[in-house]
């Protein structure tokens, strides 16, 4: 496998929202596509390796934002593989505009699994080479989340025949909008400028997200997603 790889493309009018500035949920796409594509140049996609017994689940990612890129701008995304933590291997993501300026810098955690049985697999049943590169030193990685004591019922949220990806649960991208839709006190002209979504449980078709939130005592909104009093999600957001 390359050790990074880059993907160019172009903002379009349905990546970005009312200020014409990339969406959180469209940075989720957006590396969810760059990560597949890496995959892709060495012939491992989806398809293959499903055949195999084998895919790739995202269970966590932590963004940093610089700058937003807007509507018509061209950008670079370039991802690269950087070690394996347990059962987790970790990837590296940064967006450039077309003068190599950061605009992004994300990490991301992901494990493989039975897509069948859903069962994870050591990163050592992975039977293909993953070659990690020097890291580019990214100022981004995840934290601890806490939900704080001033939480409250914000609402439910029922999981959309839209929402389904093609592991038959909730997108990863759709938690990002859950962030937007659900921040304490609205986010109305406000962009988020650090966020982490950790991804606990599967949410499947028709099944309803209880969702908390609150604020701690950095400022940082806290979320808890939980399914029948299982946790489905828990994010933190911070705003500029």
């Amino acid at each position: 496998m390359q050790g990074k790889y880059a993907m160019n493309t172009r903002i379009s009018s349905y990546d970005v929202g009312p200020m014409r500035r990339l969406k959180p949920s469209s940075i989720l796409m957006l590396i969810q596509e760059t990560a597949g594509r890496h995959l892709e140049c060495d012939g491992l996609s989806y398809e293959f390796m499903r055949d195999k017994g084998i895919v790739f689940l995202l269970v966590k990612e932590a963004i940093k934002v610089v700058d937003l890129p807007r509507c018509s701008d061209e950008i670079t995304i370039e991802t690269w593989f950087e070690r394996t933590s347990g059962v987790q291997f970790l990837r590296g993501m940064s967006f450039c505009d077309a003068k190599g300026k950061t605009l992004l810098e994300a990490l991301t955690y992901w494990i493989i699994a039975n897509p069948d049985t859903h069962k994870i697999l050591r990163p050592s049943s992975f039977p293909f080479d993953m070659p990690s590169v020097e890291s580019k030193g990214i100022d981004v990685c995840a934290q601890r989340i806490t939900m704080p004591e001033n939480t409250q019922n914000v609402g439910v949220r029922t999981v959309r025949y839209s929402d389904i990806d093609c592991n038959n649960h909730m997108n990863n991208a759709v938690y990002a909008d859950l962030i937007c839709d659900y921040f304490p006190g609205g986010l109305g002209q406000r962009e988020l400028r650090s966020f982490q979504v950790n991804f606990e449980g599967e949410a499947v078709l028709g099944e309803e997200i209880n969702i908390r939130t609150g604020v701690d005592e950095t400022g940082t909104a806290v979320f808890e997603g939980t399914i029948g009093g299982r946790k489905c999600f828990e994010a933190i957001a911070a705003v500029k």
